[in-house]
């Protein structure tokens, strides 16, 4: 999304400002920008439809499949890295 130029420079329109909101919301649910392109194409292409709705449902449940893959890693990390640090403060201990 880019807004046209005028004179060299670039012109917002209230309708790139709106896009521009939308994808900052997006993004501050923690969206990927892969996500947030298929939901603006779904938007633009089949808008209020059930489609749309249904597409972004999967991306949505994609998301939270991926936030539960990291936050697994996270607490296997976070599980080992506790281990390691209780063995340093029994080293440290002796």
């Amino acid at each position: 999304m880019l807004p046209d130029k005028v004179a060299g420079k670039y012109q917002w329109l209230p309708e790139h400002e709106a896009a521009l909101t939308n994808i900052l919301e997006l993004r501050a649910l923690g969206l990927s920008v892969k996500a947030i392109k298929r939901i603006k194409e779904l938007h633009e292409t089949a808008c209020g439809t059930e489609i749309q709705w249904r597409e972004n449902l999967a991306v949505v449940e994609e998301e939270l499949t991926d936030l539960d893959r990291q936050q697994a890693d996270l607490d296997r990390r976070r599980a080992s890295l506790g281990a390691l640090a209780d063995q340093l403060r029994q080293r440290l201990e002796v």
